[in-house]
């Protein structure tokens, strides 16, 4: 399963432009489908390579450079046990993030009907909308594997939106932060950490 750049994407609104982390999108899913073509590179031909052969035939065929070869043993080991199928994952919605929320979304007007920051959600949309889009792509080039596209953002808005049916008593406070509701959140505490 892959995970697809919440924590890049959700760190970026800190020290970048909203069109900054726009034009980042495709440089993600660009660097993602590097890696996927490491992945197939490795499917096709693993066991028949040693790693240098292995390297020097992505790096002419692929273009991959050398700062991949831990990807490599990743996607080696991978394929050594059995892998034939991959789940990409979507981003959640990085304007739920309790951090995001007690730093950005201070002024109501840039909030959502569920209390998430939505630029930030927007963000997050516009990756996964392009991410669905190269899942399709990589499942048309790669018919001898399954691809298979989970939209986490769903999942978790559905909980946000539907909290108290879950069991939850806040839509958007931390588990285990600091300083109680609404966010349970203190910038100067690194939560879920006890040192």
């Amino acid at each position: 399963m892959f995970i697809i750049s919440q924590t890049d994407l959700a760190g970026a609104f800190y020290s970048t432009t909203l069109d900054q982390i726009l034009a980042f999108i495709p440089t993600v899913l660009s660097q993602f489908e590097s890696g996927i073509k490491v992945l197939v590179m490795t499917l096709k031909c693993h066991e028949t390579l040693n790693i240098e052969a292995f390297v020097s035939v992505l790096i002419s065929e692929v273009g991959i450079t050398l700062k991949f070869h831990s990807l490599l043993i990743f996607s080696r080991d991978y394929v050594d046990h059995g892998a034939r199928n991959v789940w990409i994952r979507n981003t959640g919605p990085l304007g739920w993030l309790t951090q995001n929320v007690a730093t950005f979304g201070n002024n109501p007007s840039k909030l959502d009907k569920q209390g998430c920051v939505s630029v930030h959600n927007q963000v997050a949309k516009t990756l996964n909308l392009q991410l669905h889009d190269l899942s399709k792509k990589l499942q048309g080039q790669y018919s001898d594997a399954i691809v298979t596209y989970i939209d986490i953002f769903s999942i978790k808005y559905v909980l946000i939106a539907k909290y108290s049916k879950y069991g939850f008593q806040q839509p958007i406070m931390a588990c285990c932060g600091y300083r109680g509701p609404p966010l349970n959140y203190n910038s100067r505490v690194l939560p879920c950490f006890k040192f």
